[in-house]
């Protein structure tokens, strides 16, 4: 089948909405590790309700101390925003920057066999530093639910993690903590397109 062939762009389109849609609301099979912890500073609750055991909003990455650095601090955890909220200008040097680093840093050869879809999610707080990195999904060429060698989410995630540029959140003149995700399309180890 040609590469271009509108059925392969079609699924293109609808693994992208499906992807807007589980970073959106998050996923019914989320893992219980984001839930609401009453004793992290940098959760509030409105006066005069207890802490939930739950997420604010679905979707919510709360601070899990075995993965995540105790010093990246959430400046507003009830007003973070989702990427799309915030002003579209959110990297240094824009797409170009962002695909250029991986391209300089990215080996493929370690992973070749490996396709499908990689998508990783964290915070950009409203100082530009970034933490409560999650790898999100992992998905084959065909949608379907695959686990990729984990030397392989390992890399990707050290990559995301090294990546330097992110911009403040920014809407009517306020700055927010936003969320921010990166998905990687692989095709036998190659990274072929990333997005947003």
């Amino acid at each position: 089948m040609h590469p271009h062939h509108p059925n392969r762009i079609w699924k293109y389109y609808g693994f992208g909405l499906v992807s807007f849609i589980l970073i959106s609301c998050g996923s019914a099979t989320q893992a219980p590790q984001d839930t609401y912890d009453p004793s992290a500073s940098s959760q509030q609750t409105p006066a005069g309700k207890p802490p939930s055991k739950f997420p604010r909003q679905v979707g919510d990455i709360t601070f899990d101390p075995a993965l995540d650095d105790p010093n990246f601090e959430i400046c507003d955890s009830l007003r973070t925003q989702q990427y799309y909220a915030i002003s579209s200008d959110r990297f240094e040097g824009e797409k170009y920057a962002v695909v250029k680093y991986f391209e300089e840093n990215y080996d493929p050869a370690p992973f070749l066999g490996q396709s499908g879809f990689l998508t990783i999610r964290f915070v950009v707080n409203c100082k530009g530093e970034t933490g409560r990195y999650r790898v999100y999904s992992e998905v084959d060429m065909d949608m379907n639910p695959q686990v990729f060698d984990p030397a392989l989410a390992a890399r990707l995630l050290a990559l995301t993690k090294g990546l330097e540029g992110w911009k403040l959140g920014q809407r009517n003149n306020l700055t927010y903590d936003y969320y921010q995700y990166l998905l990687f399309k692989l095709e036998d180890g190659n990274l072929t397109e990333i997005l947003p």
